[in-house]
């Protein structure tokens, strides 16, 4: 053997520059940005859907609305919603670009979420790299697309964003107590949470729970709860005032609260036994996704259904106690999870039992439960970034199939049909756009089916009496929208029976029609629109360019108007003898 005595030392090994060590996640995070923005590419187009044409920017009269008008319900929200307004209009791309942004930038928190949780657990070469696959999970998962590409899920993505942020403060500077500007920006984080969506009330109780299951060897919970008091205590004053700003919105909401007819805090309670469990299979297995399904009541506990996710679900908060030593990041991601998720499953009742986008909010516990398991998974790091690259392969080829749904009003009602084809309102969602597209044909037929499923409402019957028309089946049609009026007298359908009688020339009864609708509705552009062009038919052309030109006060853009003001200019450019009083 070679004596060492007197050799000269090894020369030591050329160190890498520390900022080298963030040149592998930085290429990770562009490369998953880039395949955020394909996989989503074919939604970025899509038009406003569903409810998006009730929000504020949806509303004909949404270039006369005052910047407070937009505020009142979700504040944060519908501040972006104004900003794209004035940016683009009704012209979507830059709603749908704002979306797909926030929701990058909420996957790079739940990095920072999930490599801050597994500090101390792992390396940090493992504990980057798991983080970055629970994130690009995140990112590239097909449940998440009714959050991204429907304009209005826009409220769960902004609010997540604030969330993961004040949690990222928290477990940055918990230990060994949180300072005052760190105490300052979770209340300010999670306050924008809140002002974007009413379920961040939830925040304070999710980091009580972070202090009491990740606590010091051998410190007590109340010892690991009073390092953090100043937190705790001012997030639970936010929580009780913030409570009672939700319940004030509730009582005015319309979808949501105890006063929602057809069903009862019980009734609710009891179908939110089941429905969490259709959240985490679809979280598990993102098939059969579905835009409106068809999940019926659960009438009490006495469901059996009801009553064995119920039972399971006490099971699982049980095995998160028992097994926070053992499995720490995934017995807090279970409670995380089901108290991200409890301001929409609890016994506060929606309209709508359940829907894919509430599972945004709370997603970042079910990725802690992942992460824990794959910090378990010992195997090489590049076979588990192999593995994570496959499985994210085919995440993002369901997102993009989703994509491409949202981003086609038509095919995503076809599909939703497919789906629920028991269900009165896709059949509904379905035949308008058959109509929208001048299908009338099909219009009607899937509007005889919607109103089979269902009693016809208002709407129904308007919409209805319209494709028979288009059909060329016009005495049904009046018929249709004369029988909406017996149920109620609304703008539409006043409106569209006088324009129909309008059409037939009788404007003896159409003109008061007319009347009543900017009666009912003084601020809809086609109110006034409606009414100039009975007035120019009958030859009344002064009156029909104050009703065009009113209209184009409400709605700068409308072409019916605009139109009907060429049409009277020509006119008179023509010496048409025609009244002009």
């Amino acid at each position: 053997m070679k004596r060492t005595h007197g050799a000269k030392p090894a020369a030591p090994l050329p160190q890498q520059p520390p900022s080298s060590s963030w040149l592998m996640p930085a290429g990770a995070l562009a490369a998953a940005v880039i395949a955020a923005i394909v996989f989503y590419t074919p939604a970025l187009s899509g038009p406003f859907l569903f409810d998006d044409r009730f929000a504020m920017f949806g509303r004909p009269d949404a270039a006369q609305l005052p910047l407070a008008a937009w505020l009142p319900a979700r504040p944060i929200t519908g501040l972006t919603h104004y900003l794209n307004y004035l940016l683009s209009g009704t012209s979507t791309l830059s709603y749908h670009l704002f979306n797909l942004a926030a929701h990058i930038v909420t996957s790079a928190l739940a990095f920072l979420v999930l490599w801050l949780a597994l500090e101390g657990r792992e390396t940090l070469g493992r504990a980057k790299l798991i983080a970055g696959l629970g994130a690009c999970v995140f990112l590239l998962h097909p449940l998440q697309t009714e959050a991204v590409a429907y304009i209005s899920g826009r409220s769960d993505v902004m609010c997540a964003l604030f969330a993961y942020a004040a949690l990222a403060v928290f477990l940055r500077y918990r230990r060994p107590a949180i300072g005052i500007s760190s105490v300052a920006a979770v209340l300010l984080l999670s306050l924008l949470a809140l002002l974007s969506k009413q379920q961040a009330v939830a925040i304070p109780a999710v980091f009580i729970l972070v202090d009491l299951l990740w606590r010091e060897d051998g410190e007590s919970p109340v010892v690991s709860l009073k390092r953090n008091i100043r937190l705790h205590s001012l997030l639970a004053a936010g929580a009780v005032a913030g409570a009672a700003w939700v319940f004030a919105e509730l009582a005015r909401a319309d979808t949501a609260g105890l006063h929602i007819e057809g069903v009862t805090p019980r009734q609710y309670f009891s179908t939110q036994c089941r429905a969490v469990w259709y959240y985490l299979r679809l979280l598990v297995l993102p098939l059969g996704q579905n835009a409106d399904p068809d999940f019926p009541l659960s009438p009490s506990l006495a469901d059996p259904a009801a009553a064995i996710g119920l039972v399971l679900l006490l099971a699982l908060i049980g095995a998160a106690f028992y097994l926070r030593k053992s499995w720490p990041l995934a017995a807090a991601g279970i409670l995380i999870f089901l108290a991200f998720l409890a301001p929409t499953s609890s016994f506060i009742p929606i309209k709508d039992p359940v829907a894919e986008r509430r599972v945004y909010f709370p997603m970042i516990g079910a990725l802690l439960v992942l992460a824990d398991a794959l910090r378990r998974w010992r195997v090489p790091n590049p076979t588990l970034g192999a593995v994570g690259a496959g499985v994210l392969l085919g995440l993002g080829i369901l997102t993009h199939g989703r994509a491409v749904l949202w981003g086609n009003e038509l095919a995503l009602w076809q599909d939703t049909v497919a789906a629920s084809p028991q269900k009165l309102r896709p059949r509904f969602q379905l035949a308008y756009q058959y109509y929208a597209g001048g299908k009338c044909q099909d219009a009607v037929r899937e509007y005889a089916a919607a109103a089979r499923l269902g009693p016809p409402t208002v709407e129904l019957l308007v919409d209805w009496g319209l494709a028979l028309e288009c059909a060329g089946q016009s005495e049904a049609g009046l018929a249709k929208v004369r029988e909406a009026l017996t149920k109620e007298r609304t703008f539409a359908a006043v409106a569209q029976l006088g324009m129909m009688l309008a059409k037939r020339r009788e404007f003896v009864e159409a003109l008061p029609l007319m009347d009543e609708a900017v009666t009912l509705d003084p601020n809809h552009p086609s109110a006034y629109a409606y009414r100039g062009n009975l007035h120019a038919s009958e030859g009344r052309l002064t009156e029909a360019e104050a009703d065009f030109r009113r209209a184009l006060t409400l709605a700068p853009n409308d072409e019916m108007s605009q139109r009907g003001l060429n049409y009277i200019q020509q006119r008179r450019q023509s010496g048409n003898p025609a009244r002009q009083q």
